[in-house]
């Protein structure tokens, strides 16, 4: 082998290993892609022409979340998943439904954010509050197809949530002003899940102005094939103004390809919004990762 061959081999050797170290380096991403003026509660004036948000929500090392550090780099995580505008795989229902692609970074959207704008694509698959997931890792496809519940869907998640607010004794005047937030159906071969999120609120009269208190509710329920749905995850919130929590569905994902999906959710706050992940373990849903989003 001749001085110049070796000298390109050597030279293409060290651009292999670079690469692969700085893919090494940086982990697969999840994100949240939401319709941002229309899913939560919490919302910027900076943000009032932004159609899609994408919002990081976990570093996926060996199949499980890992969160972002507190003091993440904002510049460092631009370069990293935003630079040259990359275009992200769309996840629907745990399956590959389209592209997010950046436009821009988003960090001034709230006082502590590392979301984008983002193109989803097709667009109709985000919208209100029906949310998305996007990534730049491999997942193993859920059984399940989303989609819209039925009528009898409806009343049946209807039933849930009176039940739910029932037994945290909220007063009947604000059960009467219960309001669906979002309702989704994951449909599969065997099984189905129906998850669901209502909000009651009303005005409370404090000295010379309203307080606004809010109960807050959010449930998974499953059923078999011909089976009638059953609760398997119960969650209730009361507060009043700042100290407001609502959940909602952000969609499914098999994250540790065990063939279960996670469910993921975010938290909506007075001035921030967070993720959890939720994991079923011995027939249980367990709330075992959550990761701040945006706010302030």
């Amino acid at each position: 082998m001749t001085n110049g061959k070796r000298l390109r081999l050597a030279l293409l050797v060290s651009g292999i290993l670079v690469v692969t170290s700085a893919f090494a380096r940086e982990p697969s991403v999840i994100f949240a892609v939401r319709d941002y003026t229309h899913s939560g509660i919490t919302t910027s004036a900076s943000g009032q022409n932004v159609r899609f948000l994408m919002e990081p929500l976990a570093y996926v090392r060996n199949g499980k979340p890992t969160s972002l550090p507190d003091s993440q780099d904002q510049k460092q995580f631009e370069s990293d998943y935003y630079a040259n505008r990359p275009q992200y795989t769309l996840y629907i229902g745990g399956k590959v439904s389209g592209t997010a692609k950046v436009v821009q970074p988003a960090f001034e959207i709230q006082c502590d954010s590392l979301a984008a704008v983002a193109q989803v694509n097709p667009p109709g698959l985000v919208h209100g509050m029906r949310m998305g997931l996007a990534s730049n890792g491999d997942f193993k496809a859920t059984q399940y197809a989303r989609r819209a519940p039925t009528d009898e869907e409806r009343g049946v998640a209807l039933q849930f949530a009176r039940r739910i607010y029932s037994k945290n004794q909220v007063p009947g005047f604000a059960a009467r002003r219960m309001r669906l937030s979002n309702l989704t159906v994951f449909e599969g071969a065997t099984e189905s899940l129906l998850i669901g999120s209502f909000v009651a609120s009303y005005p409370r009269r404090e000295a010379d102005y309203d307080l606004w208190v809010t109960h807050a509710a959010f449930f998974v329920a499953e059923k078999a094939v011909d089976a009638l749905y059953k609760p398997t995850l119960t969650w209730f919130h009361t507060g009043e103004e700042a100290s407001v929590e609502t959940q909602d569905l952000v969609d499914i994902l098999d994250i540790d390809g065990d063939g279960v999906p996670e469910i993921i959710t975010q938290f909506g706050y007075y001035e921030a919004v967070e993720y959890h992940v939720y994991r079923k373990a011995k027939g249980k849903w367990g709330d075992f990762y959550k990761q701040f989003g945006a706010g302030c």
